[in-house]
């Protein structure tokens, strides 16, 4: 549906897969992970809201998908902090359409990885590295 707003906090977790499917226009997603999970976030339409927020010390740190398939106009803010120990966060980023925003910001002791793929007109896309 549209226009709809949700939450995911996953305190602790460990061993979790979040998954979250957008198909209708003007929603707002908010996932805060201060465990070890990996998060995949799919969004096929217009004008959502995306923000993930990261502040693993694990191990095994965070993974993220995140995949924007034809939608216009979106944002997605991702902030990935914390020391995530041996293998830091990693981010996988897909975009196709147009006019869509991303920032990330990603930080801690050791390696963060993005990769993002982008096809499309006017998107704009911002990447922090180590900003604690």
């Amino acid at each position: 549906g549209s226009s709809n707003q949700s939450t995911i906090n996953c305190d602790s977790c460990t061993g979790t897969t979040i998954n979250k499917t957008v198909t209708g226009d003007g929603n707002t997603v908010s996932i805060q992970n201060d465990g070890v999970a990996t998060t995949d976030v799919s969004v096929s339409s217009d004008n959502n809201t995306v923000t993930m927020t990261n502040n693993s010390t694990n191990a095994a740190g965070v993974v993220n998908n995140i995949d924007i398939s034809g939608g216009n106009g979106n944002q997605v803010t991702v902030d990935q902090t914390g020391a995530a120990s041996t293998t830091g966060h990693s981010l996988d980023l897909t975009i196709t359409g147009a006019l869509n925003t991303t920032t990330i910001g990603q930080g801690g002791a050791v390696d963060s990885k993005v990769n993002a793929t982008i096809t499309g007109s006017s998107n704009t896309l911002t990447i922090k590295s180590n900003h604690n």
